[in-house]
């Protein structure tokens, strides 16, 4: 005869393994948010910078293109931080 009683000890040990990897899921995706936002500010500095100083210099449109490839790099930074 077989014991088909549900064991208790188990199912906390399932329980305590699916909270163990939400934390680590919810960890990594803060972790990573937080990598995003920064890389995204930093370009974003350096964008301001770099336009401001091709504005300065007289050379903002020969530099025109090289900072709309940096804007749309930050867009689609914050696109894949909106995404986490």
């Amino acid at each position: 005869m077989t014991d088909t009683r549900p064991r208790l000890g188990a199912q906390a040990w399932r329980e305590s393994v699916t909270r163990g990897f939400i934390t680590t899921e919810d960890a990594v995706y803060v972790g990573l948010g937080m990598v995003l936002a920064g890389i995204a500010l930093v370009l974003l500095v350096a964008v301001a910078v770099a336009s401001v100083q091709a504005l300065l210099g007289g050379t903002l449109p020969g530099h025109a293109v090289a900072l709309l490839d940096r804007i749309l790099l930050i867009l689609m930074i914050v696109e894949l931080l909106y995404t986490v």
